[in-house]
């Protein structure tokens, strides 16, 4: 998905086979991310990967452990119940970090609102936990025109599979 020409892209996962730890996930959505990219020229084998890690990408239990961080004067850490309350939030045990699947695939599509744009939770990790619950509303819950448009051929994909 992002990356072209067979050779580079044989490169490509040779390097994040090994980019990553055995006790990083298979499926974890960094490692989908580094590969591939965002879907953005919607062809079979681009929806076939995309529907792959819809379907099995890693999700931590209720009894996985956060790691701990300072940020701000104060430790602070992921909390499950975000990724509950939230269902398009995926967890990276790679980066300790928070992604909207959708926007990680699909952001960068091209729709009728114009082409959304790769920010923090799509392109760039989001690991900021003192004003998650925020960020978080703001990006489902508010305006945010790239997370609508992602989620039409997120849905899309779905329907059809």
């Amino acid at each position: 998905m992002g990356q072209g020409g067979s050779g580079r892209c044989s490169y490509i996962k040779f390097q994040i086979c090994f980019r990553y730890p055995s006790s990083v996930p298979k499926m974890d959505i960094a490692r989908f991310r580094h590969l591939f990219g965002p879907v953005r020229n919607n062809t079979p084998s681009e929806k076939k990967a995309a529907l792959s890690l819809i379907h099995n990408v890693w999700r931590p239990s209720s009894q996985y452990k956060f790691p701990w961080r300072t940020i701000g004067g104060r430790r602070r850490r992921c909390q499950f119940e975000w990724i509950q309350k939230y269902p398009n939030l995926v967890y990276s045990h790679a980066e300790d970090a928070l992604y909207c699947l959708p926007c990680t695939l699909f952001s960068g599509h091209t729709t009728k609102g114009g082409t959304a744009t790769r920010g923090v939770l799509a392109a760039k990790p989001f690991r900021d936990w003192k004003d998650a619950t925020e960020k978080f509303a703001a990006h489902f819950d508010g305006i945010r025109r790239y997370h609508s448009d992602s989620g039409i051929p997120f849905l899309a994909i779905l329907v059809k599979h």
